[in-house]
């Protein structure tokens, strides 16, 4: 388990906001990170947001 994957398991706010960042970015890692946390998401469901703020 990396250590980004760590620090947002234990709720470390600023980490998701990196993640959130990176995802938004298009970071090629962020995959592997999201793989790794979804193990851990129990019964949650992937939604996906488009448009406009």
């Amino acid at each position: 388990m990396t250590n980004a994957v760590e620090k947002i398991i234990a709720g470390d706010v600023r980490t998701v906001a990196r993640l959130i960042r990176d995802i938004d970015d298009r970071v090629p890692e962020v995959r592997e990170i999201l793989k790794a946390l979804y193990a851990h998401t129990g019964h949650a469901y992937v939604v996906g947001v488009t448009g406009a703020p």
